[in-house]
């Protein structure tokens, strides 16, 4: 498993390099200010950080009592991990894309699928890619 500091790494990581894509895009299809969609994507993005924590850890530990291996995860298991957390997370953030950004809660939604679908492909782009740099040590369950 990964240690806490590679857990931290890889958090920051990712949504330092999503908030530098995703504040700017939300900005200019919805015609709301940088300042406004960089707070509330930063926002989300600590909501994110922490789930990703906790969802990661617990994939893991899954993992490890089903005694699949950590490393190399196949497409497909890397596909599921990234939908579960995408879902749980949409469904998390939708009140406060409508509250801080002032839309409706259908407006918010389309937002949020689009957010989501661009968080599929990086999430599963960004984990693979992170893998190779940062490859996990084999450990068993004890």
């Amino acid at each position: 498993m990964r240690t806490l500091a590679d857990r931290i790494r890889h958090t920051i990581m990712f949504e330092g390099i999503a908030l530098l894509i995703v504040s700017p895009t939300i900005a200019f299809i919805l015609g709301k200010s940088l300042a406004t969609t960089m707070g509330v994507t930063i926002i989300l993005s600590l909501i994110a950080m922490v789930w990703n924590g906790v969802y990661n850890w617990l994939f893991d530990i899954t993992l490890l009592k089903l005694k699949m291996p950590l490393y190399p995860r196949p497409p497909l298991l890397r596909l599921l991990h990234a939908i579960i957390f995408e879902v749980v997370l949409f469904f998390t953030t939708l009140p406060i894309i409508v509250y801080f950004l002032r839309i409706s809660y259908l407006h918010a939604t389309f937002t949020n699928i689009g957010v989501s679908l661009f968080f599929l492909a990086y999430a599963y782009i960004y984990n693979w890619c992170y893998d190779l740099l940062f490859p996990v040590k084999e450990r068993t369950a004890t």
